[in-house]
């Protein structure tokens, strides 16, 4: 399905995102079993109990800050925790370039 390009940007700088992805890579991403990405609707699965309530709290938090425009829940199973971003359609690449392993990968912000 083609979703619409969005028009919302993040408000990090260039050095702050490289260091929000280095942070996201470093204590999420290796943890990361999943991934679903639709228009506007990002999820994000991660094995427990590396990571935590706590951890995806705190990523909530510092996300909320520089991204407004999303809004997000957290699913939980016995073994993993679901991070649901939604946001406008065509924002989810916001959240794919965040996990995503490729450290060049980026998206636009307002910085």
């Amino acid at each position: 399905m083609d979703c619409p390009t969005s028009s919302v940007f993040c408000t990090l700088s260039q050095p702050e995102l490289r260091k929000r992805k280095a942070e996201v890579r470093e204590g999420l991403t290796p943890h990361l079993t999943a991934s679903r990405y639709s228009c506007g609707v990002s999820q994000v699965t991660f094995a427990k109990p590396a990571v935590t309530h706590a951890k995806l709290r705190h990523l909530i938090e510092l996300e909320q800050a520089c991204c407004p425009f999303f809004s997000f829940d957290i699913e939980e199973t016995d073994r993993e925790l679901m991070l649901i971003i939604s946001g406008p359609e065509g924002s989810e690449s916001f959240v794919h370039d965040l996990f995503s392993h490729d450290q060049d990968a980026g998206y636009g912000w307002a910085g």
